[in-house]
């Protein structure tokens, strides 16, 4: 009898570490949706094959957001939040991976990507994971592109995941996300990057004074001269 009394115990050993396993990671969908509820996102970015981006085009069709190919990215300072990191989510629109529609990546940092060289370490400059599902193919945050890309995610390597801003043409499409480095997901035909909080108040140009009007000399010998200003027209006073 102790033969069984020991396997149950080992058995039940195994059902309480899974459970406390369970209970310590929080469920992947319900912390995404969390953090897309409490966050008011701003697209900076869309880009929807096969249009190719160009090197250093961080801005097209700035008016227009629903456009199929879209960037602000040359506004992206504007939104570094107030602990001094940008809240960044990139999405695949229309994407699955291994049958399924492919999950939002969330994250902050404080490193700026754009017209960044490609980092030297991973992660980049502050990277703090908020709800990071796809973490294979070197992913650190968002980092100053290759020759293929304006920005990617593949961080301190010469692989373009996780890529923003495609400009050289891939038969498969867009390279998106990773869960390792030998399974990955390349044909992505749409990539948007958001970017959380809203963007800090400009301040407002400083008015021109108002110039001083000046006479037309052309049929005068003397130096032009500004018309002097006339006192207020007063009422003539008339006793009765």
């Amino acid at each position: 009898m102790k033969a069984p009394t020991a396997f149950t115990t080992v058995w039940l050993g195994v059902l309480l570490v899974t459970a406390a396993s369970i209970h310590v990671h929080p469920d992947t969908n319900r912390s995404r949706m969390e953090a897309n509820s409490s966050t008011s996102w701003t697209l900076v970015f869309r880009q929807t094959v096969p249009y190719l981006f160009s090197s250093n085009q961080w801005s097209l069709n700035s008016g227009d957001s629903s456009n199929a190919n879209y960037a602000i990215l040359d506004q992206l300072e504007n939104y570094r939040g107030a602990d001094g990191k940008f809240t960044f989510k990139l999405n695949w629109p229309g994407s699955t991976y291994h049958g399924a529609a492919m999950l939002d990546q969330i994250w902050k940092q404080s490193l700026n990507p754009v017209g960044s060289s490609q980092a030297s370490s991973r992660p980049v400059a502050g990277y703090e994971a908020v709800s990071v599902p796809y973490t294979g193919m070197y992913w650190g945050g968002l980092e100053g592109g290759s020759s293929y890309a304006l920005l990617d995610g593949s961080v301190a390597s010469q692989l373009f995941f996780y890529t923003v801003g495609l400009y050289q043409e891939r038969s498969y499409g867009i390279p998106c996300a990773a869960s390792t480095t030998t399974d990955y997901h390349l044909g992505c035909s749409v990539v948007e990057l958001y970017v959380g909080g809203t963007p800090s108040p400009t301040s407002s140009p400083t008015p021109s004074p108002t110039p001083t009007p000046v006479r037309n000399c052309s049929r005068f010998a003397n130096p032009c001269q500004p018309i002097p200003k006339q006192p207020p027209l007063q009422r003539a006073q008339h006793s009765l």
